[in-house]
């Protein structure tokens, strides 16, 4: 069988076309690519090239040959990328590296994870929606939080972590802070606190809006302390994630209503990529995660 270096010779000579710049390109001397040409030509017992003035031209052989070699010479590589990868999974099997649109309702489990494997070391950042859809649907040993719909990739693996079901934030002042549950529809003429835009929640509440048949009355697009300000002074009401409820950040100043809507689903899940193998430390940690949110006692 033809050597690896041998068929790279032949495919780099007939790009140029011309040895003496193959050569150049590649390091190799013209004589030795030369004697490379001419073991393969006799391994095949066949003329790969026809000379034409100063250039060497693939001839019919050589050019079903190449279809061939293009296709070993990718295999290899692709098999060096996939082994590569498990290499740099395998030097860092005691680190999760994390990204998410928001820590808040990561905090407590993974503080919870961090206590229960000291051994085990997790990488947390924050980045917006559009930032994951334009660049980490790429990345090769990270995993992603976000919700289901918000990542749609043919390059991507994901598992549910959690049936999030949306739940309704008023003021403890609130005519219906004393009501356990809601429809949405009967909420078009509240005054809304929304999270800012570049959350994939966002986008979630802009759908259920519009499964409800109505455009909500935005008082602002905010962050937390400054939700948390609004819903304090009775100013408007707040659709959250359950585990909203238990971070315990707006607990002191709403209640938590339930939508009995079934279009407010949005699955919590993590999101890696397809040529990525998962790690030990990365398999315990998606576990961890899903008995937490499995524990919670909301609705779903």
């Amino acid at each position: 069988m033809p050597t690896i270096k041998q068929l790279q010779c032949f495919r780099s000579i007939a790009a140029s076309q011309n040895m003496s710049e193959t050569a150049l390109q590649t390091g190799v001397s013209q004589t030795a690519l030369s004697n490379s040409i001419a073991r393969l030509e006799d391994e095949l017992g066949v003329k790969l090239f026809d000379r034409v003035g100063k250039k060497l031209v693939l001839n019919e052989y050589g050019t079903a040959y190449l279809k061939y070699v293009n296709i070993a010479l990718e295999a290899l590589q692709n098999g060096q990328t996939f082994v590569n990868s498990i290499k740099l999974s395998n030097s860092n099997m005691n680190t999760v590296s994390l990204y998410s649109n928001s820590a808040l309702f990561l905090t407590q489990p993974i503080n919870d994870f961090q206590k229960a494997h000291p051994e085990i070391t997790v990488y947390q950042s924050e980045v917006g929606i559009s930032q994951m859809r334009e660049s980490l649907v790429t990345v090769s040993n990270s995993l992603i939080i976000t919700g289901e719909s918000d990542l749609q990739s043919n390059s991507l693996e994901h598992e549910v972590l959690y049936p999030d079901r949306t739940v309704l934030f008023v003021p403890k002042n609130h005519h219906l802070a004393s009501r356990y549950s809601v429809s949405l529809s009967d909420l078009k003429d509240e005054v809304f606190i929304m999270v800012p835009p570049w959350l994939g929640f966002h986008e979630h509440c802009e759908r259920i809006f519009a499964r409800a048949g109505f455009t909500p009355n935005v008082l602002c697009e905010c962050d937390v302390p400054m939700r948390k300000f609004f819903l304090s002074r009775g100013e408007g009401i707040m659709l959250a994630s359950p585990t909203v409820i238990q971070s315990g950040l707006f607990n002191d100043v709403a209640v938590p209503v339930f939508l009995t809507d079934e279009f407010v689903r949005r699955n919590l899940s993590v999101f890696w990529a397809k040529h990525h193998v998962l790690t030990p430390s990365e398999l315990v940690f998606i576990e961890w995660l899903k008995t937490f949110f499995d524990k919670l006692d909301f609705p779903t």
